[in-house]
């Protein structure tokens, strides 16, 4: 009853000829020549290995920081009418962007209900140019019929940042100020 029989024989031949197999396939050895070299063990050939190569920056725009203009700036006055369009009431010129009114420019005007539009023309470089303004009011700052910067009215005066791109020339520059409330000042910060 205990003894070992034909079916315990072929299971021992079944698990030895499994046991050579596992040795043939899982020993890297096994497949050595006979010259006595060792087999080299080879998982196919490499990936190809890239080279970085430096890729072409963008140059930097250059930025030319705009001076103010030489000539004289047009200056014109408008007042807020009943039915919320503007009357222009006034203009003139001005030498410099040196502005500092208390309560309105005249005094048939009402105060918080007018404002002020100034052109001049700047001469700049081709790429981005730069300036700032320092502000106190509603501002709009138009180069060229096309809006660049603006800022709301503020308790006190601000530095309005202004930049835009434009070819080497001579632009238009159009600033309107409006009195929404408090002293509207403007002059060149830069």
């Amino acid at each position: 009853m205990f003894g070992i029989g034909f079916r315990e024989l072929v299971a021992l031949g079944v698990l030895a000829v499994a046991v050579l197999m596992g040795f043939l396939f899982f020993d890297p050895t096994s497949t050595e020549s006979s010259s006595g070299t060792p087999a080299t063990i080879s998982l196919g050939n490499a990936p190809p290995t890239s080279t970085p190569r430096p890729s072409a920056t963008a140059t930097p725009v250059p930025v030319h920081t705009v001076a103010p203009p030489a000539g004289q700036w047009m200056i014109t006055y408008y007042e807020r009418s009943a039915s919320g369009g503007d009357l222009r009431t006034g203009e003139g010129f001005l030498p410099s962007l040196d502005i500092d009114i208390e309560d309105r420019p005249f005094p048939d005007m009402k105060p918080d209900a007018w404002s002020i539009t100034l052109s001049s023309n700047l001469d700049v470089g081709e790429g981005r140019n730069r300036f700032a303004l320092e502000v106190d009011g509603a501002v709009k700052v138009w180069v060229d019929q096309v809006l660049v910067a603006e800022a709301a009215n503020g308790d006190k005066p601000v530095k309005l940042p202004v930049e835009f791109e434009h070819k080497a020339g001579k632009v238009n520059l159009t600033i309107e100020v409006r009195d929404t409330g408090g002293p509207v000042r403007l002059r060149w910060a830069e």
